[in-house]
């Protein structure tokens, strides 16, 4: 939206896989995404927004969810930011993607009233940011 982010990988990274290589890396990525998913969303949306929203209204539940999603992802993100000799513009970028994306997951858990809509939207963005890397 505001230009290149910081990228989640290291210089030099992201050679062709293919054959056996190339379907294990898949399937690991695989698990990986359902893993992470199904432990960020339990955590934020399913438990977090929802004790938060349940005691002090929706909106607080979601900022403190949109909150603590984005500090959840800070260390990786200065580590990268690092690595890359990020730019501020960099910086802002990769801020404004994630504050988003978290704002968004958060609407869906509650429009959805399910935090597999949350689980959905974030497998769906996934599996764009995997496509991306490979084109």
């Amino acid at each position: 939206m505001l230009g290149p982010s910081i990228p989640y990988n290291l210089p030099g990274e992201g050679g062709s896989i293919s054959g056996l290589a190339g379907l294990l890396a898949l399937l690991l990525f695989l698990v990986f995404v359902v893993i992470t998913v199904a432990g960020e969303e339990t955590m934020f949306r399913g438990l977090i927004q929802t004790q938060t929203s349940r005691l002090y209204g929706v909106w607080a539940g979601i900022l403190l969810t949109v909150v603590l999603f984005g500090l959840r992802h800070l260390p990786a993100d200065l580590f990268y930011a690092h690595v890359w000799d990020a730019t501020p513009q960099m910086w802002l970028a990769r801020q404004v993607d994630l504050y988003l994306c978290a704002i968004l997951f958060s609407l869906a858990r509650y429009y959805g009233r399910s935090t597999y809509a949350s689980a959905t939207m974030h497998v769906i963005l996934f599996m764009f940011i995997l496509v991306q890397g490979f084109i």
